[in-house]
């Protein structure tokens, strides 16, 4: 499977609170805040969204947007967080627990 494919998840480890422009992410290690496209990529991350369809949705909201940048950042915000233990690679319902699959 491609990783373009991948369904991202939040995990069920971290509390997240949407404050105006911003999401902040509370873990037992600390605080994250996302903001902007950062932001966008998490409130997607539900188990639902393909990663190419993030990153779709991201280049209509920022025409201007390189496409290739745009992809290099999202796989790169995603492994960070994927990294951190708050974010499931590719969600699959069947299988609770991470799949052992990586960004």
């Amino acid at each position: 499977m491609e990783v373009l494919d991948y369904t991202p998840c939040r995990s069920v480890n971290a509390y997240k609170t949407v404050e105006n422009d911003r999401v902040v992410i509370i873990t037992f290690e600390g605080m994250i805040t996302l903001q902007g496209a950062g932001k966008e990529v998490w409130m997607h991350a539900n188990g639902k969204t393909r990663i190419r369809d993030i990153i779709r949705i991201l280049e209509e909201k920022n025409p201007g947007m390189n496409k290739d940048d745009c992809q290099n950042e999202v796989l790169k915000l995603l492994k960070q967080l994927q990294t951190k233990g708050i974010l499931i690679a590719n969600w699959d319902p069947l299988y609770k627990n991470e799949l052992p699959q990586e960004i």
